[in-house]
């Protein structure tokens, strides 16, 4: 990915109901540290051991749904 790690980041969670899967964000160049620092500083939300949330992104069924799926892997389905 192109651009910095948080707007690759703010990419990947505008299309996914503001989350955004552990491994997604090591993909878009941000390490594990930095990670932490988002959950730390409130930034992002832990929804699941690997899967984060931007802070003040509304929920929904869809984004339950999908927290749910991401934190399956990639052979998880919902229906």
């Amino acid at each position: 990915m192109t651009g910095s790690p948080d707007a690759a980041c703010a990419a990947i969670m505008q299309s996914q109901f503001g989350l955004i899967h552990e491994s997604q964000a090591l993909t878009a160049g941000m390490t594990r540290r930095m990670i932490r620092y988002r959950i730390r500083s409130g930034r992002w939300d832990v929804l699941h051991p690997v899967v984060f949330r931007l802070a003040g992104t509304p929920t929904s069924r869809e984004q339950r749904v999908l927290a749910t799926v991401l934190y399956g892997g990639p052979s998880a389905v919902a229906s």
